[in-house]
């Protein structure tokens, strides 16, 4: 529990607070029809010795059928004292919530769909290699979004146990790595208070 959290908990606040990352992400994600897009948002913090540190905020989007990077950049960079991070987020979530984006993103807040985000984009950029797999059951509904989610992360889970197993996740020139160590970095540091604090419109700073 860190120090927001602390506080909120002994003075019985509910309401979502903005926090600083120094490492996280989140996703936004847009389905019109069959076709999906998504963004990632990278959070990082760059510490200085002789200037003032700062927060980067970058965002991403998966590329298709690549065999290095999954994703690219979208933009450039935002810079951020610490003292403009809240007003950045307080401003994106607003939009986000006012759908005053280029497209109508939602934020991806419960874990399971936040695991099959990732998975979807990952797809995406390795449809080359994944497309032998297309006769396979769990692999074609764990990418089903006409499937709820529980049953897309059991097949996604299925599909994983048969397929790539640990020496597979962990040999850099399989395929499955970028998985296990890209996108599955990105899930452990999810930055869940945003879609939180996006979702309830209950903004406390």
């Amino acid at each position: 529990m860190d120090l927001c959290q602390e506080y909120y908990s002994r003075h019985n606040i509910t309401e979502p607070c903005i926090k600083f990352a120094k490492n996280g992400t989140f996703f936004l994600r847009n389905a019109e029809g069959d076709h999906i897009k998504w963004k990632l948002y990278c959070i990082s913090y760059v510490r200085h010795s002789v200037y003032p540190s700062k927060y980067k905020v970058k965002q991403l989007r998966p590329l298709s059928n690549r065999d290095d990077y999954l994703f690219e950049r979208v933009g450039t960079e935002t810079s951020l004292e610490w003292d403009e991070y809240e007003d950045f987020f307080l401003e994106l979530a607003n939009r986000i919530s006012n759908k005053d984006l280029d497209y109508d993103y939602s934020v991806i807040e419960n874990q399971t769909d936040i695991f099959l985000t990732a998975w979807e984009m990952f797809v995406y950029s390795m449809e080359k290699k994944l497309i032998k797999y297309i006769q396979d059951d769990d692999f074609v509904a764990s990418i089903d979004i006409d499937l709820p989610s529980n049953i897309r992360y059991i097949a996604y889970r299925n599909f994983i146990d048969k397929n790539a197993k640990d020496e597979e996740l962990k040999n850099k020139r399989s395929f499955f790595y970028p998985w296990h160590h890209t996108m599955m970095d990105h899930i452990r540091k999810y930055c869940h208070w945003f879609p939180a604090m996006v979702n309830s419109k209950k903004i406390l700073i």
